[in-house]
């Protein structure tokens, strides 16, 4: 039987989800509530009981979610019915799934318009074939999962490689090393500037969302017009920047600013002057990403709701062992720099692979919905 082309109006419907009472949300109750991109609460209460298909209609508008019995949609969700003598819910999610349903979504707060998801053109099959693409979807998409999960798990791996590494390094404290804090090896500890930025201008503004990954990132820049901000707070090459206000899991990185362009920094980052004599900078900088100055940092930070501070006054307190020699220190960092490399390949290599992964799924999709998956 050929693949006849309807509108999705003629097939399903997207109902609006329900607002779910506190009084009527239990930890541990019977059935999950589902928002827009998946279960936020549970409740012993159900608003649908049949496995059907939860649409995010606001927020993560579009996101799909594939149900299993009774469930609760928020108001915050479309959730699909459908005729289902004549269509199948699993062929329906994949098809869903291939739409890219969040390219629909509009506004401030995305959202979508469900007369937008009706006027949508698909090709439908018998009900039979809907069950036999479906299955195929089902073990092709398993079989990615897995791939997925293996290598996410081998990227987790590489970086957790990169961090034991420092863990050991930063952890020495033979012949010709010192432990002492920063206080002893730093003569100043300097806040950025506070006036406001502008999106254009000559003078970049490091802010945190720039320190990635121990290096400075020179996009999304604002701009400063202070000309004695621009004196004051310029950048030099080898400054270190910490990041002092941020979330709890964020705040501390460092990054090294390897530049002789002209820029300055915000306030919310800290520069460290180091006396030169005693400390390299690249030493500092992979010191303070560490996992020993990360865990330190967790036990000074300061916090508010969804926002942690480490002061100067605390930075100056964080403990670090060095090798008193500055050759030692930069052949520390020689080698560390080469592993940070090598992890950045494999990294790269996973990242890749990522990508080809959701790239055959979306391939599988598009096959799926032309019929190639049922030729011959």
């Amino acid at each position: 039987m050929s693949w006849v082309e309807k509108s999705l109006d003629e097939v399903l419907k997207l109902e609006y989800g329900k607002p779910l009472d506190k009084s009527l949300r239990k930890e541990g109750g019977k059935y999950p509530a589902y928002g827009a991109n998946g279960i936020k609460a549970w409740s012993d209460e159900y608003f649908h009981d049949e496995e059907t298909i939860v649409v995010g209609r606001k927020g993560s508008a579009g996101e799909l979610t594939l149900t299993d019995g009774k469930f609760w949609p928020l108001d915050v969700t479309y959730f699909v019915k459908t005729n289902k003598n004549d269509y199948d819910i699993k062929f329906l999610y994949y098809l869903l799934l291939s739409l890219d349903l969040p390219s629909l979504a509009t506004g401030v707060k995305p959202g979508i318009n469900r007369n937008n998801v009706y006027k949508i053109q698909a090709k439908f099959p018998s009900y039979s074939t809907q069950k036999q693409v479906a299955g195929q979807l089902d073990k092709a998409f398993d079989g990615i999962e897995q791939a997925r999960t293996n290598t996410e798990k081998n990227l987790q791996n590489a970086r957790e490689l990169f961090d034991s590494y420092l863990q050991q390094v930063f952890s020495e404290c033979g012949e010709g090393w010192k432990k002492t804090t920063l206080n002893e090896l730093c003569t100043k500890f300097e806040y950025g500037t506070s006036s406001k930025s502008s999106q254009e201008g000559e003078v970049p503004v490091i802010r945190m969302g720039n320190i990635q990954d121990g290096r400075i990132v020179m996009d999304k820049l604002v701009y400063s017009l202070n000309e004695e901000d621009n004196q004051k707070y310029r950048l030099n090459f080898n400054d270190v920047l910490f990041n002092r206000t941020n979330s709890a899991e964020l705040v501390g990185k460092t990054a090294i600013y390897k530049s002789e362009e002209r820029a300055i920094f915000a306030g919310y980052l800290i520069r460290i002057h180091r006396n030169e004599k005693l400390l390299n900078a690249d030493y500092l900088n992979f010191y303070l990403n560490s996992p020993i100055a990360r865990k330190y940092g967790e036990q000074v930070m300061s916090q508010s709701t969804n926002q942690a501070n480490i002061s100067g006054t605390k930075l100056k307190t964080y403990p670090i062992s060095i090798p008193v020699s500055l050759e030692e220190q930069q052949s520390i960092v020689d080698k560390i720099s080469t592993l940070k490399e090598k992890v950045e390949e494999l990294e790269a290599t996973h990242k890749s692979k990522l990508t080809a992964l959701d790239e055959l799924k979306q391939s599988l999709l598009q096959q799926a919905f032309t019929g190639q998956l049922t030729q011959g």
